[in-house]
């Protein structure tokens, strides 16, 4: 399961002791649950944590919520997502962990928002593992 916690609003929402009902949000008049009791249960259970909103926060602000997120659950991978993007390299083998975990009925898209230049030592990381031989040039 992945979740998406909002660096921004995380910690208030966190301490805060609303009730689910009270925000239009419960599961019916039987859930006494608290926004917080929510937000615990949906970290707890996840796969991939999604950090939302880095970039509007400062650095310490942004470590603390990982700090509290991996305190809470932590055997999850933890995912930084400034301004809501996501690696690429994040998100490749994400489709076919779902479809095997839904036996073939979850679906997945995702689409491309940009490109940008891969660093040099990630191109030489990925030249070496794929076995590839850059031949130099004869004159």
């Amino acid at each position: 399961m992945v979740t998406v916690v909002d660096a921004l609003n995380f910690p208030r929402d966190l301490a805060e002791a609303d009730a689910l009902s009270d925000r239009g949000e419960s599961m019916g008049e039987d859930d006494e649950r608290t926004v917080s009791d929510l937000l615990v249960d949906q970290v707890e259970f996840a796969d991939v944590i999604l950090l939302s909103k880095t970039d509007l926060v400062e650095a310490v602000q942004a470590d603390e919520v990982e700090s509290i997120v991996r305190g809470l659950n932590p055997r999850a991978r933890v995912l930084r997502a400034p301004m809501g993007e996501v690696p690429l390299a994040e998100v490749l083998e994400y489709e076919s962990k779902l479809k095997s975990m839904t036996q073939g009925k979850g679906t997945f898209s995702m689409s491309i928002d940009h490109l940008d230049i891969c660093p040099a030592h990630i191109q030489d990381k990925v030249i070496k593992d794929s076995g590839f031989q850059i031949e130099a040039d004869e004159e």
